[in-house]
């Protein structure tokens, strides 16, 4: 019994010890497992955080050198702006002077018209109508002129004003200087951009990370221009000579504003009708009757078949067209800014003289006029009618005209008619057509009926009054010159790229200059029993690698704002590590060394081939 019970406590012992040995064998194997997970999850985790860096250090070095090529194109695209905007605005204030002094003539003479007595109301009532058209936007043009008038524009558009330089000279020369200081800092500054957005994601985990790209100091060959390769940019809304391609090279006006006229074939109309086929008659004394309004149909344009592209002045009078049209109908605000603006930029591209215009007096005498074109006919710019017509289903003879039958005012009538030369209402020629010829029925003022039958089947009778209004007589008026400097030698220039390094063709200069590698670099050091984790690891960082690169897809120029950035494949990683070698370090950043670049431009090759297959796969 006693030897019974002795083995069996023995037993018991050794059980014991079994368990105990398993269970400490459980443990160490758990704590292995833990520790190991906890290592391959921060070591997972850092790779992520490594590859993000290396990502976001490529895309912010090569975003950096698009945003300075866009800077570029801006400035010269600025320039071309400001260069126009000189033009236009300089124009401006003799462009409202003389429109203002038009509409103070006419108004006089045709108050004194109305003085004189108008026998025919319905032209009475007209003219009236007109006079209150000349008031309103008299009434818009008085201010314009007080402004104008207290605020001295040469201040903004001389080279020289009395006071300095003009501060649109002075933005062109910021401009200029901004775009140099941008492309020869361009590398310092890429750098660090690239340094800065890769170290965004490694900051907050560890001290031990440095982000970097090569190359190491990039550049981009570019080229100082001259001040006349603004000319076709201003004139044209074209690229330079030396730089324009029509397929490549097609320039902002072009691709990123869509500034261009289309050139048709001639178009159709289906279906619908109008009143007759549209005059051809000229705008002149008894013509100027176009057909009856449309009465349906559908115009198809015909295929285009090319277009020519317009600047910014071109761009800048349409506005002021477009707002004369608007709220200065029957003014010549629009053609004396267009005028003076050509005017202004002949003095700087091609380099015109001293140019006159016609100051706007106007004779409103009648027979002082006639004595003058008797005299010295030479000096009479235009003569000036006010125009009033009508369309009637009767004849002006018949006792229901204008008393019971239809009829209607034309559209532009009012209107004053401005015709070149003398135009002596007592010899107006009477067109095809006639059926009363001109004959005067007051004071300076003419009638005639006319048979519009072929362009109006409804109202076919055209009557037209033209009131004598004045004409405009040659007073010389010298247009001053914004553009008074004495040399071009100091004034803006546009840079650009250096087509023949780095053209739109040119693979290995693209590869070269605007294609950039990033390195991001993290310390990998095991959490937990790193001798055993880390000794057998050939590099003791986590390194990764990302490569971006710089294009415009729309015009391969610095005039198109449109560069951009994108990632790409790694490729050519010898290429990449020679370049890292022999780079210019001045650039990097003081925790990047010469030595740190140096191992891992040898670590980079040791692992080529599998940066190869991993890229290539």
């Amino acid at each position: 019994m006693n030897t019974q019970s002795c083995m069996t406590n023995r037993a018991t012992s050794r059980d014991r010890g079994i368990v105990l040995m398993l269970t400490l064998l459980a443990v160490i194997l758990l704590v292995g497992m833990v520790l190991f997970t906890i290592n391959l999850g921060r070591q997972t985790t850092r790779r992520i955080d490594v590859q993000n860096a290396a990502d976001s250090t490529a895309i912010a070095g090569a975003g950096w050198v698009a945003r300075s090529l866009n800077t570029v194109a801006m400035n010269n695209i600025g320039i071309t702006r400001l260069l126009s905007l000189v033009n236009v605005v300089d124009a401006m204030p003799l462009a409202v002077q003389f429109t203002k002094e038009e509409h103070e003539q006419t108004l006089a003479s045709l108050r004194a018209l109305l003085q004189r007595g108008v026998s025919v109301a319905w032209v009475r009532d007209r003219i009236t109508y007109e006079i209150q058209l000349l008031e309103a936007e008299l009434a818009i043009l008085n201010p314009m002129h007080s402004f104008f008038e207290s605020n001295d524009v040469t201040q903004l558009t001389f080279f020289d004003s009395n006071s300095g330089r003009g501060q649109y000279w002075r933005a062109m020369e910021a401009m200029s200087e901004l775009s140099v200081a941008t492309m020869e800092g361009l590398g310092e500054f890429a750098q660090l951009n690239a340094v800065r957005g890769g170290m965004v994601n490694l900051d907050r985990i560890s001290t031990d990370a440095i982000t970097f790209m090569a190359p190491l100091k990039p550049t981009i060959p570019y080229i100082i221009g001259e001040f006349d390769d603004f000319q076709r940019p201003v004139l044209n809304g074209l690229l330079p000579d030396k730089i324009d391609d029509k397929e490549f090279n097609r320039g902002p006006w072009d691709t990123l504003l869509g500034w261009r006229n289309l050139n048709r074939d001639n178009g159709t109309t289906i279906g619908g009708s109008t009143g007759g086929t549209p005059s051809t008659s000229s705008g002149g004394p008894g013509g100027g009757w176009g057909g009856a309004p449309s009465s349906g149909g559908q115009y198809i344009p015909g295929p285009v078949t090319s277009y020519s592209v317009y600047p910014y002045t071109h761009w800048m009078l349409e506005q002021i067209s477009n707002m004369t049209s608007r709220r200065l109908p029957q003014s010549r605000l629009s053609y004396w800014t267009r005028r003076l603006a050509y005017i202004k930029q002949g003095y700087l591209w091609p380099g015109t003289g001293p140019q006159v215009v016609s100051h706007s007096r106007l004779i409103t005498d009648f027979n002082e006029a006639v004595r003058i074109a008797e005299t010295t006919p030479g000096q009479i710019e235009q003569t000036w009618f006010v125009r009033t017509a009508l369309r009637s289903s009767v004849s002006m003879t018949s006792g229901g005209f204008l008393n019971g039958a239809a009829f209607r005012y034309e559209d532009n009538s009012p209107r004053v008619n401005r015709l070149g030369g003398w135009h002596d209402p007592r010899q107006f020629p009477n067109p095809q057509g006639t059926i009363d010829p001109w004959s005067q029925i007051d004071d300076w003022t003419w009638r005639i009926q006319v048979d519009i039958s072929q362009t109006d089947s409804l109202m076919p009778f055209g009557v037209e009054v033209q009131s004598f209004v004045g004409i405009l007589v040659l007073e010389e008026y010298e247009i001053r010159n914004p553009h008074n400097f004495t040399s071009k030698q100091n004034l803006p220039r546009p840079i650009d790229l250096d087509h023949g390094q780095l053209g739109h063709d040119n693979e290995v200069g693209k590869q070269d200059f605007l294609n950039y590698l990033a390195i991001a670099e993290l310390n990998d050091r095991a959490v937990a029993w790193p001798s055993r984790f880390d000794g057998r690891k050939p590099y003791p960082y986590q390194v990764a690698i990302a490569q971006a690169h710089v294009f415009n897809d729309h015009s391969w120029d610095l005039w198109t704002q449109m560069w951009e950035a994108q990632l790409r494949p790694v490729e050519n990683i010898d290429a990449w590590v020679d370049r890292m070698e022999s780079g210019d370090a001045s650039a990097l950043p003081s925790d990047v060394t010469a030595q740190k670049v140096s191992e891992l431009a040898k670590y980079l090759r040791s692992v080529r081939d599998i940066i190869d297959r991993m890229t290539r796969d």
